[in-house]
């Protein structure tokens, strides 16, 4: 199984999980012509067989019907996201409910998602097939106990790590109420709560880490990589960052 980050950040989130057979478009927050550019430079060349959307921001769900009328396939999201994202004339839409597991045996991906806090019905992705376990997590204010538990022993995760403290601290763009909301429980994930999380398990599977959805007014790579591999404490454990519309193509 391979997986590719396509393009993150608050401009757009699209990713690849793919198989020898199958693949499956994980967020859909970019045009359909640069998704297309994208996905040839990261060495996909399948159909995909399904679009997953964690919520219905645009960012993340804001081309997803253009990409379900273009690839004939269907949206895969949650109801509160259905009733939200308001899709305009999709190939298909599948809703689930949130914390459904599902198996997809002509796809040959078993499905988790996992609740987290963000926007109303945003899940996370946990994709297994082949005997791999794929983590995918972005937008989420916070880690909770069941996040923890989904991650534990899987091989990759795609978590996010969107700002710095200290730059958001100092940003003067951002007024004090919208520094709070990011800041908040059901904001995003800092840095500081990146290191965190992955200096609070053993990961007795993992061997990457890839740091998606970063600001673009509050981060810097260096400065996530960094906080990632203090809280890692393991040189055996690669750290990655993927950041607005740079392909990066990772084995799980």
């Amino acid at each position: 199984m391979k997986y590719a980050i396509l393009a993150s950040g608050s401009s757009g989130n699209a990713s690849l999980v793919w198989t020898e057979r199958h693949c499956l478009v994980v967020e859909a927050g970019i045009p359909m012509r640069r998704m297309l550019e994208l996905k040839r430079a990261a060495g996909c060349i399948l159909k995909p067989d399904a679009i997953l959307v964690s919520h219905d921001h645009d960012d993340h769900a804001g081309f997803a019907a253009e990409a379900s009328r273009y690839w004939h396939c269907p949206i895969l999201c949650s109801r509160e996201c259905y009733d939200a994202a308001g899709f305009e004339k999709p190939y298909d839409v599948r809703v689930f409910a949130v914390g459904q597991a599902f198996f997809m045996p002509e796809w040959d991906f078993h499905v988790r998602t996992i609740p987290v806090p963000h926007a109303q019905g945003a899940v996370g992705f946990c994709i297994a097939t082949e005997g791999k376990d794929l983590a995918i997590f972005t937008d989420l204010g916070s880690i909770t106990d069941e996040i923890r538990q989904a991650c534990a022993n899987c091989h990759l995760i795609a978590l996010e790590a969107n700002y710095s403290v200290a730059m958001m601290a100092e940003n003067p763009e951002y007024n004090e109420k919208l520094k709070k909301r990011l800041m908040a429980g059901y904001g995003h994930l800092s840095n500081d709560d990146c290191e965190a999380f992955l200096a609070s398990q053993e990961w007795p599977n993992l061997h990457t880490v890839a740091l998606i959805h970063g600001s673009r007014s509050n981060q810097l790579p260096i400065l996530a990589l960094t906080a990632a591999r203090r809280g890692l404490k393991r040189d055996d454990i690669r750290v990655e960052c993927g950041w607005e519309n740079l392909p990066l193509t990772l084995e799980v």
